[in-house]
């Protein structure tokens, strides 16, 4: 079965919709689509036709700053938006409008720490799953303070 090409938007820049190596792309319910701009910091946001609506983050190491953004995750449940934010070594948390809201983790090798963090994603109790591609495993967070690790299995 063949797919059926409908769209595309983007293109290369740093100007509003476009794009500097985008990796990981996340949709909400309500359509709109998160794209991680890899090399220009930050999220871009756009409505479910392609068309930009807003970004968020810039390159940096403070709150709410991205270095490197690389994968998205949306919690429809809570309406927040998590991206693996791989240079700076955590999970930053923004809410759908791109507000910051926290962000988690260090960069280390222990429970809730991580090097270079990739994947993201959220199970159906809410959990974050993540990616830790420096320490082979996948880490389980929840906002309890209680972190599991998970070796990745080879």
């Amino acid at each position: 079965m063949d797919g059926n090409y409908l769209n595309s938007f983007g293109g290369h820049g740093q100007s509003n919709g476009k794009f500097n190596n985008p990796w990981g792309v996340a949709v909400d319910e309500l359509g709109t689509i998160y794209v991680a701009d890899k090399d220009n910091h930050r999220v871009q946001m756009f409505d479910k036709n392609g068309l930009f609506v807003g970004k968020f983050g810039s390159n940096g190491h403070g709150p709410g700053q991205l270095h490197n953004p690389l994968f998205i995750a949306v919690n429809n449940a809570n309406h927040q938006v998590y991206v693996s934010d791989s240079s700076n070594h955590r999970i930053c948390v923004y809410d759908v409008q791109g507000a910051f809201l926290f962000s988690f983790g260090t960069e280390g090798f222990h429970g809730g720490q991580f090097k270079f963090p990739r994947g993201v994603a959220v199970d159906p109790q809410g959990n974050i799953l993540v990616a830790d591609s420096g320490n082979n495993r996948i880490q389980v967070s929840t906002f309890s303070d209680v972190v599991t690790a998970y070796q990745v299995l080879r």
